[in-house]
């Protein structure tokens, strides 16, 4: 088995999580902890999905990646949400973007 765990065993983590949800016997915090399972759940399929059309055109998912983390001196900030957006991520906090809107729904960040 190798050392660090694959996108498989991390949802599969998160989804272990949220039945344990269950066990929380505070109403407030229970339904706190099952939002915060289940964005990072859906932001791990969404990633693995994306991740998987990538491979299957011919790109190299990694490199886009790599691309996007680079520092805003070394890419004008334009280029950067450029790619951010067509990668379907937020240029500010990294979050997905839903493409019909021009904002972010996770920090309220404005794009064009």
């Amino acid at each position: 088995m190798s050392e660090s765990a694959s996108l498989d065993e991390f949802i599969r983590h998160l989804q272990t999580e949220l039945e344990a949800c269950e066990n929380i016997t505070d109403k407030v915090e229970r339904q706190k902890r099952m939002w915060q399972v289940e964005a990072t759940l859906l932001e791990a399929i969404e990633f693995q999905r994306k991740f998987g059309e990538l491979v299957k055109i011919g790109k190299e998912p990694m490199k886009i990646i790599e691309a996007m983390t680079m520092p805003e001196k070394a890419a004008p900030k334009m280029t950067l949400s450029a790619i951010a957006k067509i990668g379907g991520l937020c240029p500010s906090c990294g979050a997905s973007v839903e493409s019909e809107l021009d904002f972010c729904s996770s920090c309220g960040e404005y794009f064009d």
